[in-house]
C-alpha cells in the first residue's frame, strides 16, 4: 500500500479478525525521494513526486520543473489541463497551494486560462458578480418605483432576506 494522505502516516500494515490475519507494506510517499519518480518522467510519475521528499531542493523550484515538464510531455492540451489539475490537487497535500500559486505566475508560456480549475474559478466570479447586479438592480428598482420586495426577489429569481438586508443598509 502506498501512503499519500496530507496528515502524518498513522495507519496499521495488518488486519487481524476472528479468522482473517493479513500483513502488508505500507509506504510513505513522503519519505521516498522526488528524483525517483522524476527519473521515471512519465506524467504519472511527475504528478505523484510533488508528494515525496524534495530533500534540499526548493519547493518552488520541484514544483516549477514538474509543470514544465508536464507541458512538455503531455500529448496534447488537453492531458496537459489534466495533468495540472492532478498536480495542483495533490500540492495540496503538502500545502503547497502558496507555491503552486507562485510557480502559476512563473509560468508565463502556460496557458493558464485553459486550466479546468481557472475555467470553474471564472465561472463560480461570474455567477457572483450577475447575482451582485440582480440585488443591486431589485434595489434601484424597488426604491424608484415603489415596488413590493417580495414580488422583484420571486421575479428576479433572489433570495427575499438578503434583499431585505440591502434594503436595510
Amino acid at each position: 500500500m502506498i501512503y499519500i494522505g496530507k496528515e502524518k502516516l498513522n495507519i496499521s500494515d495488518k488486519i487481524i479478525e476472528n479468522n482473517l490475519n493479513y500483513k502488508y507494506k505500507i509506504i510513505d510517499i513522503h519519505n521516498i525521494d522526488c528524483e525517483n519518480l522524476i527519473k521515471i518522467d512519465k506524467p504519472e510519475a511527475l504528478i505523484l513526486a510533488v508528494l515525496c521528499d524534495f530533500k534540499n531542493k526548493k519547493e518552488k523550484d520541484v514544483l516549477l520543473y514538474l509543470a514544465k515538464r508536464l507541458k512538455q510531455i503531455s500529448k496534447n492540451s488537453n492531458e496537459f489541463k489534466n495533468n495540472m489539475l492532478m498536480l495542483e490537487t495533490l500540492s495540496g497535500n503538502r500545502n503547497l497551494k502558496n507555491t503552486f500559486i507562485e510557480v502559476e505566475k512563473m509560468l508565463s508560456v502556460i496557458d493558464w486560462e485553459n486550466l479546468p480549475s481557472y475555467a470553474i474559478g471564472m465561472e463560480k466570479g461570474m455567477e457572483r458578480g450577475m447575482e451582485r447586479g440582480a440585488y443591486k438592480n431589485a434595489v434601484v428598482m424597488i426604491t424608484k418605483y415603489n415596488l413590493d420586495p417580495a414580488t422583484v426577489a420571486k421575479d428576479f429569481n433572489i433570495s427575499y432576506a438578503e434583499l431585505r438586508k440591502r434594503l436595510d443598509n
